[in-house]
């Protein structure tokens, strides 16, 4: 029988409809694809909700990929964690890589127990082991999986960094540390950074390095700054990488490791110098029984890095592994805790060299005292908690004490600068030979540490209240003393000393005689507290136990709790350093300050994160710390409010917390204004003419501003690729060929562009009421007042200039003198065939508002006010304490003028012409 005539329609027509439903659910499900290109949103991107994000308008290379590299040293429970977050993340059917870097145990770790060697290898090995078998049993569905394992200890960076290079400009790396947990929404915000400022050519930046994951916990620093960030900004650029949960842009990544490469093979290491600040009057205090004065400004650090470095070697420690604290909480040193230590004299010569330390070290001072309490019979434990110190000094040896001559912002309870802070605290029946407690307090001038103890107790307290109000007492004494010391010293003090403790009981028997019949047992001798309490000489207030300074005194600390007090004790590295001082620095940051790359944070609310660092006990932590952010999951409320601004709306922010605005080119009158609004500072600007000035003395210059934290000035200067990088980095720039040829009054005449330029921005300048002054000359500024006190000023005197560099300065009541007509004038005088030291701009201007019969001062730089540089100085040329610049003629050589900045101690750029110091100030 024939089939009916639709017979064969029908199966077509179902095979056709499933494949269309087919495909359609396909294009659903990888709505991230980067195959996929339907249209994309304009910038701003709001993303209402993250599970569905927007899809770009244009063709993303097919050779797009992004590889996962995740770094793993011994913690297997830590490796489990991040592999299984890793894996429950939404890849939305990319094609994801994960390469996992196995790194070997430190075979070294236990070099000074030999007998323990063979069981300790065995068991390192045994980890190792169990770290590969998981790792070969973990499945990675969403693309390839790659193991490395280094068999020694080769350091987890250098492991994969020296191994990858991006085979194309497509190619994106995420670089994860075994600690970290990473939220399931991390990969789509990732990919949406990258289609939003690496593929779109319209919102890119070649100077984004990348993005990291990990939540910025900026905190007031060696630098006393924090960086402000309100709540609406999720995305900004800092200058630093980050260095787990990092996205790696390719072409970025390949200049870095070039740089690497150059560098490493040449043996270029990875320094910058602490502050260059010479000292020239060697009557000033620089060094005295071991201690290093460090100036900077009119800030002090106490440092003792020379006596450490020799304690270390006497110690044969100098090549030590540092460590995070000074002792280790959950171990208790006691008489008799092990065998007797077979060297007691070097023991003993260790722990006085130890106690020397803590003139300027108040860090270790309770971990010296628990070491001092066994001097007459240590033991092998002893010994380890002896050298525990020293590797954690071996870490830390370029710390010192910060002496500010202002109050900090750090600790907020703080009165005025003479005012006498102090914090109490002990550690009751501590003890275990015989329970007396430990007492220690922290006693501040402003927000100085200016005396400090950590000490068992003479006798037996028998409540926690007894022990602190006896730690009361000794500082009440302590205080007492300081006051008379003030006294004498003539320092008035303005209000009665706080002193802050975290104990009720002992707060309210301070200031409550009703308590008197329960505390019978506590000595008589103690009770004067409460009669300088009653004479209002002295106020006891109560602090938490978590904002209590003087714990670090009494009682062995995790290391996240140690270093947040540590910071208060204002022991700091500083970025305070004397010439020839080199603070060590990652690869990573030394490349990105040298070439001004910025990368990309995230800012969320409840201190949350697409990443969280567990602080896992490791090669990080001496002990575990817990998460340092709230993970954000698909539930969160943050998970529904991501947004991607464009580029031109995000804040930048340099090293030092301090904001930076890129790219201020000037090239129009029009642009002027704005631009000089956003650079002046107190109402006043420098206009410095780099014309003539090389890059190497531009940059070195540049530094010199940092140093001395001038920020109020502008660049006038050709076009060029130079002028542009340094807008580019945040420096604001006047491009004098755009803006004249936009000036049709003076393009028929042969006149100098770059005088007429700098005459309209001075003109725009004192009509917006900001004082000027005007650099025309070859010069290094040597100390930060130059710019404020060089002249002494004549309140009916508006205009000032130098006799021998024809420096320029104009106050902004000048404006009615300095219009229109007075900018023609200059343009007719100007001739660009003048010299520049002959012909400069300040003198130019001189003449013609003396010619107008402006009253003017001169005033005559060489008298004490300025050294030059000259080919007959033969060297011999000294910074006198009245110099505020150095400068030299437009046709000294170059090495001439480096060769004597260098010996001035003024040269202060590396080979590659970046400044040699990251320097911070207070802001």
């Amino acid at each position: 029988m024939a089939p009916k005539r639709g017979f064969y329609f029908y199966p077509i027509f179902l095979i056709v409809s499933l494949s269309a439903l087919f495909f359609f659910s396909l294009y659903r499900s990888s709505s991230l694809s980067l195959s996929s290109s339907p249209p994309i949103p304009q910038f701003p991107l709001t993303i209402t909700n993250f599970n569905n994000i927007p899809n770009p308008n244009f063709q993303i290379s097919p050779k797009f990929s992004f590889t996962i590299k995740v770094l793993t040293y011994d913690r297997l429970r830590s490796l489990s964690r991040c592999l299984r977050s890793l894996s429950a993340a939404h890849y939305d059917n990319d094609k994801v890589n994960i390469h996992i870097f196995i790194d070997h145990f430190k075979i070294l770790d236990q070099k000074d127990q030999k007998d323990q060697d063979s069981e300790y290898l065995d068991k390192k090995l045994n980890e190792s082991r169990e770290i590969l078998d998981f790792v070969d049993g973990f499945e990675w569905k969403f693309g390839e999986k790659m193991v490395h394992y280094r068999t020694g200890n080769v350091g987890l960076q250098a492991q994969w960094l020296e191994a990858w290079w991006p085979v194309s400009d497509d190619e994106f790396a995420f670089i994860v540390e075994d600690d970290i947990e990473l939220s399931p929404l991390y990969y789509r915000f990732l990919k949406s950074l990258i289609i939003g400022y690496y593929y779109n050519a319209s919102n890119y930046s070649p100077w984004i390095y990348g993005a990291s994951l990990q939540r910025p916990r900026f905190v007031p620093g060696k630098h006393g700054n924090k960086i402000n960030i309100d709540k609406e900004t999720k995305v900004f650029l800092y200058q630093l990488v980050g260095t787990w949960g990092q996205l790696l842009f390719p072409k970025p990544w390949k200049e870095f490791r070039l740089w690497y490469d150059t560098h490493k093979t040449k043996g270029v290491k990875p320094i910058l110098d602490g502050m260059t600040f010479a000292i020239q009057d060697m009557g000033q205090l620089s060094y005295f029984l071991g201690i290093e004065v460090v100036r900077s400004g009119s800030d002090i650090i106490l440092s003792q890095q020379k006596y450490i470095n020799e304690l270390l070697a006497r110690a044969n420690m100098s090549k030590a592994q540092p460590v995070p604290s000074p002792c280790t909480t959950g171990v208790s040193l006691s008489l008799g805790d092990s065998s007797p230590f077979d060297d007691p004299v070097k023991y003993r010569q260790m722990v006085g060299a130890l106690q020397y330390v803590t003139l300027s070290r108040p860090d270790i001072t309770y971990a010296v005292n628990k070491v001092c309490q066994f001097m007459h019979s240590p033991t092998g434990n002893h010994w380890s908690a002896v050298k525990r110190i020293l590797r954690y000094l071996h870490g830390t040896s370029n710390h010192g004490l910060l002496i500010s001559s202002s109050s900090s912002s750090i600790l907020h309870a703080y009165t005025d600068a003479h005012n006498l802070t102090a914090f109490s605290d002990s550690d009751w029946a501590g003890c275990p030979d015989d329970r007396r407690s430990t007492g220690g307090y922290a006693i501040y001038l402003g927000s100085n540490l200016i005396s400090w103890s950590a000490r068992k107790q003479r006798t037996v307290s028998r409540s926690s209240t007894e022990a602190e109000y006896k730690a009361l007492a000794n500082t009440v004494a302590e205080l007492t003393w300081l006051e008379t010391l003030m006294t004498e010293l003539r320092v008035p003090m303005r209000m009665a000393p706080i002193l802050w403790c975290d104990n009720l009981g002992a707060t309210y028997l301070s200031a409550n005689p009703v308590f008197h019949a329960r505390t019978k047992h506590v000595e008589v001798d103690f009770h004067f507290v409460r009669e300088k309490v009653a004479q209002r000489k002295l106020s006891v207030q109560f602090i938490s136990t978590h904002d209590q300074i003087a714990d670090v005194f009494t009682k062995p600390l995790p290391s996240d709790r140690f270093l947040l007090l540590k910071s208060k004790l204002k022991v700091t590295t500083g970025w305070y350093k004397k010439m020839g001082d080199r603070i060590w620095t990652p690869w990573f940051i030394k490349f990105i300050h040298a070439r001004g790359y910025f990368n990309i944070y995230t800012n969320f609310l409840n201190e949350s994160a697409l990443s969280v660092s567990h602080r896992d006990t490791g090669v990080n932590y001496g002990k575990t710390a817990g998460p340092d952010s709230n993970l954000i999951q698909e539930s969160s409320r943050e998970s529904n409010v991501f947004k991607l601004e464009p580029l031109r709306n995000l804040k930048w922010y340099d090293f030092c917390f301090r904001e930076v605005i890129p790219d201020r080119i000037v090239t129009n009158i029009d642009e002027l204004e704005p631009v000089l609004k956003s650079v002046q500072k107190a109402n006043a600007l420098v206009v410095v003419s780099v014309d003539q000035m090389s890059k190497m003395l531009t940059r070195n210059l540049l530094c010199h501003f940092a140093r001395l934290n001038v920020w109020n000035y502008i660049f006038v200067g050709p076009d060029s690729e130079f002028l542009l990088d340094l807008a580019r980095r945040g420096h604001p720039v006047v491009n004098v060929d755009a803006f004249f040829d936009k000036l049709k009054e003076y393009k028929s005449r042969k006149l100098s562009k770059e005088n007429i330029v700098k005459a309209l921005v001075v003109k725009k300048a004192l009509e917006m009421k900001y004082d000027t002054w005007v650099l025309d000359h070859d010069m290094v500024p040597v100390k930060a007042d130059f710019f404020l006190d060089s002249v002494k000023r004549n309140p009916t005197v508006d205009f000032y200039v130098g006799n021998r560099l024809g420096l320029l300065f104009a106050r902004s009541t000048g404006s009615g003198i300095w219009n229109n007509r007075f900018v023609n004038e200059i343009a007719q005088t100007a001739d660009p065939t003048m010299s520049k030291d002959g012909g400069g701009f300040g003198f130019i201007a001189g003449k013609l508002l003396e010619r107008k019969g402006v009253k003017l001062e001169r005033f005559d730089e060489g008298l004490g006010f300025s050294v030059e540089i000259n080919a007959g100085d033969d060297n011999g040329i000294v910074l006198k304490n009245d110099t505020k610049v150095v400068f030299w003629s437009s046709d000294a050589g170059s090495g001439l003028v480096q060769n004597r900045l260098e010996s001035l101690g003024l040269w202060i750029i590396d080979s590659e012409s970046h400044c040699k110091a990251v320097i911070c100030h207070p802001s």
